[in-house]
């Protein structure tokens, strides 16, 4: 199997993990000491720092990630999914609603041993938050 097979398996059964909530299984998916650029100050470091983000968003959102596109060269894949669910907990002072939403995120992750080791991720959080808002958009 090739680097960049092996890595679209991994980054796969990274949204297969999400969308089971199933955090045991990122042990195996990324590597300990992985770099996230995206996560929120006051988030562990490291594979724990992901493994809360994504437990909060688990409790907050009843939402799954959908690949749309992937791209892979070498040792990095870039990928446009779909977040998308319901509100089901507080978020961003917003309280638990029961709205639907679907954004759009770009990220880019790299791989090593079989292992995700860097991620950057880009969305767009005005817009979550215009979905989610009990205030209509003008």
């Amino acid at each position: 199997m090739s680097e960049e097979s092996t890595n679209t398996e991994v980054l796969r059964r990274f949204v297969d993990a999400f969308n089971n909530r199933d955090a045991g299984a990122y042990d195996a998916l990324l590597a300990a000491d992985v770099v996230d650029h995206h996560l929120p100050p006051g988030m562990p470091a490291g594979r724990d720092g992901i493994t809360t983000f994504v437990s909060g968003l688990w409790t907050t959102f009843d939402a799954g990630i959908t690949v749309d596109e992937l791209v892979a060269s070498g040792d990095v894949i870039a990928c446009r999914w779909t977040f998308a669910g319901t509100q089901i907990g507080e978020f961003a002072g917003i309280a638990a609603s029961g709205r639907r939403f679907s954004v759009p995120i770009m990220t880019f992750d790299r791989f090593a041993d079989g292992r995700i080791v860097e991620r950057w991720e880009a969305f767009d959080s005005a817009e979550l938050l215009r979905q989610l808002s009990p205030v209509p958009a003008v």
